[in-house]
């Protein structure tokens, strides 16, 4: 049996949104998904293990919070929503795995079958 979806569309403005980019992450990617949610919410971070001189010029004209580093589950913690970049199956797995136990709601946008959310076909381009 199919999953029916149901379209909802939520308020972001004062929920802490992350966005994780995995090692494996297509920076244009990652810089299309940061673009469009700066507009959505006030509290955007983006933890990315090498983020690249675009991201981090980006990082000065556009509001969300930057930090280098390789994922921790701890990155998760107080956030609402989480983007999950990549083609990291490990990754997948393990942010999968906290953001159910922590009650976050999660977005893989390479697996939509794992994700609470889709997004769709198109949104970031």
């Amino acid at each position: 049996m199919s999953r029916r979806l149901f379209p909802v569309l939520i308020d972001l403005r004062y929920k802490n949104v992350v966005v994780l980019a995995g090692r494996l992450s297509c920076e244009d990617k990652v810089l299309r998904i940061i673009r469009a949610l700066s507009s959505c919410t006030n509290h955007l971070t983006l933890f990315s293990p090498s983020p690249s001189g675009r991201l981090k010029e980006e990082a000065g004209t556009i509001p969300y919070s930057l930090t280098q580093k390789e994922y921790d589950r701890e990155d998760l913690y107080g956030a609402d929503v989480v983007i999950l970049t990549g083609e990291d199956a490990l990754l997948a797995d393990e942010v999968h795995a906290a953001c159910r136990t922590l009650g976050i709601r999660l977005c893989i946008p390479s697996e939509p079958w794992r994700s609470d959310f889709i997004l769709p076909d198109g949104f970031f381009e």
